[in-house]
Formats: structure tokens, sequence, C-alpha cells
């Protein structure tokens, strides 16, 4: 019995002492990525356009377009085999039953819809008519002239003072008859100048602009289809690049070997053309993105949840998956750097923490920055930065704000 226990005892023990991963969040089943070209009137819709798709008359999901003639969302994958129905500002644009996302990863789905029949406004005038759109043209009533687009009556002439001779004059009696008419344009002659994009006049946060466009990045990564890639960065196809990027950053890549060919084509494809939100970066930049996604998690991206991670990383955003280990390792970076243990609930610290442990990469880069990031790298490491880590290191010193 005594054995029994102290089996039972060891057991909880080593229960309690094993290492635990730990997730942002629960991560939910993979959802099913929709895309595809959007139309209003034959014409790209603009930006600002709402999508939205119902199961039955629940709404399964939405966004809002941030480039012009396309859209992205990501449909829950609860809703696999259901009949959708897609919806642009309202107005039904197609119905389609939803792909199962552990099969099918994406699914391109493009919209169109044609407005009604525009109407003039307004669309009645006191003491006239008005014609028919597009012209909308005003006729006043008898007795009536158009002054500022609206029939006012015309006053009679007065009684006239002194003359004589003998002319007669009609103009104190003589009533006048006016008919006229003006169109009016409906639209303003210069449309005005928006430079956020709103919807309903709300406008849309730059941070949201940017989720939406990483989600629409890693939808095309995803299809491993070399020219909706092409489209998505506004590359041309170039295959002496990609086999530089094989030879010269794949290969290097640890555990390539053991890679799909499907999932090497959408690291050759990411690195050599990237997406429209990481292109700015450069191929050996992106090539780095990879190794510190690798670094953070001991693994490359295969799943398009992890791509949308990687291509965060890439966009200077928090990862949704977080990794203990990395985090760990980074506090201890921080604290050699900064001399004192990182304070997490201190935004700087934070943010110094996180760009160590992830490879967060700036927004906008600053040179001069980084090269009084390098020497401090170099005098607390005694050495030059070699590795993705290394770099990771010189960027949180760089960009966060943290000081010792």
């Amino acid at each position: 019995m005594n054995k029994m226990k102290i089996l039972y005892f060891t057991m909880l023990v080593s229960a309690l002492m094993m290492p635990v991963m730990v997730l942002a969040d629960t991560p939910p089943a993979i959802p099913l990525a929709v895309y595809g070209d959007v139309k209003i009137d034959g014409a790209n819709a603009p930006i600002g356009t709402i999508i939205t798709v119902l199961n039955g008359a629940s709404e399964a999901a939405r966004t809002t377009t941030t480039q012009a003639g396309k859209y992205f969302l990501e449909v829950p994958a609860s809703n696999a085999g259901a009949s959708l129905t897609y919806k642009v500002n309202g107005t039904l644009a197609v119905e389609k039953v939803a792909a199962n996302p552990v099969s099918v990863a994406s699914d391109k789905i493009d919209l169109a819809i044609t407005t009604a029949p525009s109407v003039c406004n307004p669309s009645s005038i006191a003491n006239g008519t008005i014609g028919a759109y597009p012209q909308c043209a005003i006729t006043c009533n008898s007795g009536y002239s158009l002054s500022n687009g609206v029939c006012t009556a015309i006053s009679s002439g007065g009684g006239g003072g002194g003359g004589g001779g003998g002319g007669s004059s009609s103009s104190s009696s003589t009533s006048q008859t006016t008919s006229t008419s003006q169109t009016i344009p409906t639209v303003p002659l210069t449309p005005p100048m928006v430079t956020t994009p709103q919807v309903l006049g709300v406008k849309i946060s730059a941070a949201e602009v940017q989720l939406n466009q990483i989600l629409t990045d890693s939808a095309a990564i995803w299809t491993e289809k070399r020219d909706v890639i092409l489209s998505n960065a506004g590359a041309k196809i170039d295959e002496a690049k990609e086999k530089t990027t094989s030879d010269k950053y794949i290969s290097k890549l640890s555990g390539h070997r053991d890679l799909a060919g499907s999932e090497i084509n959408r690291l050759n494809f990411f690195i050599t053309y990237g997406t429209a939100g990481t292109k700015i970066l450069g191929a050996g930049e992106r090539a780095g993105v990879i190794g510190s996604y690798q670094a953070a998690f001991g693994k490359l991206p295969k799943t398009q949840a992890e791509w949308q991670d990687a291509i965060k990383i890439a966009n200077g955003r928090w990862p949704s998956v977080k990794s203990a280990a990395a985090e760990t390792k980074a506090k201890t970076s921080f604290k050699k750097i900064y001399g004192r243990d990182a304070n997490m609930s201190n935004a700087n610290d934070n943010a110094a923490v996180t760009i160590m442990a992830y490879g967060l990469r700036p927004s906008a880069r600053n040179l001069n920055s980084e090269k009084v990031a390098i020497l401090s790298f170099k005098y607390f490491y005694k050495r030059a930065p070699v590795s993705a880590v290394d770099w990771d290191a010189v960027r949180a010193i760089a960009y966060s704000g943290a000081k010792r």
C-alpha cells in the first residue's frame, strides 16, 4: 500500500512539473478563407464596401474592403456544408455552399451586384415638376420662375412714373408667363477627397486596414498559386530569383528537407516576391522573418494560421500564438542588455521582450537607431550580431523604447 502511495505521489509531482505550452487563446478550428473580386454596376467596388455572409438569418462573416475591387474574409469552419448568402452593401450577390476548410483551405468567390435605378433628389418640387433621372430637369408652373432650385412666383411690373407722350404701356397690366427648365447636377462636380477609408461615416483604423491586408496576404500565400501571389504582390515572374532564393535562403533553413513540395513553394514565393504588405522588406529581410518565426516556434510555418502569424511578425504585429520558451529566452536577453528584469506591465519592456521573442519588424526603419543598437549589442555580447535571434535583439534595442 505504501509503495502505491509513493508511486501515485511520484506521478502527481511529475505531472505538475511537465512544461506547458502557453497559447494566447485556445486556437479555434481553421476557418475557410474566402476572397475574390467585387464589382458594383460593372465597376470595381470602392474601398469601404461592406461584404456580409449569412447562414440563414445569422451572420457568419463580415468585412469591409480595404482595396478597390477586392475582398477577403474568413468563414468559420462550423459553416462547412451550409448554403451561404453573400451580400454586397446589403444586396444579394451570390449563394454558395461553404467548402470544408479541412480539405479546401480557400475559395475564390467573385461578387457582383447591380444597384437599383437612381432617382432624382429631390423627387418633387412645389409649383413645378421634376423630369426623369438622370437629367432631373425642373419645369416651373405658369406664373413661376426657377431661382436657386426653387420655383418662385413672378412679381407683376410696377406702375410707371411720368412720361408724357402718347405711347401705350402694357407693363403694369400684362401678366408674364414663364416656363423655365434647368438641370441640377445630382452629384458634386468635384468628388470629396477621402484619405481614410470610411464605412457609414466611421473611420477604419490603420490597424484594421493592416490586419485585413495581413489576412489577404496569408490567403494568397496559402493558395500556393504563383499567379495569385504575383497579383497580390504586384510582381512579375522571375524564375532566376526563385532559384537564388532556393540556393541562398531555403537550403539554409533547418528542416527544409522534411518539407513537402507545396510548403517549399510557399516559402520560395514569399521570400522571392513577398506580399502586398511585405514587399517593402526585400527578399533577405523576408527570409529573416522566416528565420525569426523558426527561432520562436522551433518550426517553419506550414498551416494557414502559422503563415498568418509569420506575416504578422513581418508587419510588426504580435502573433496569435505565443511561445513560452521564446519569451523566457527573450527575458534573459533583456536582463543582459538592460541590467534588470523586464517589467511586462511596462509597454516598452513588453515590446522589447516581444520583439526579441518573435522578431517583430518595425513599420518604418530608422537606420541611425539601428546603427546605435548594433554598437550596443556588440558592447554587451562582445561580438557582432549574426543569427536571427541576434538581429531580433538589435531591433528591440532600436525600436522598443526600453531603458537601462
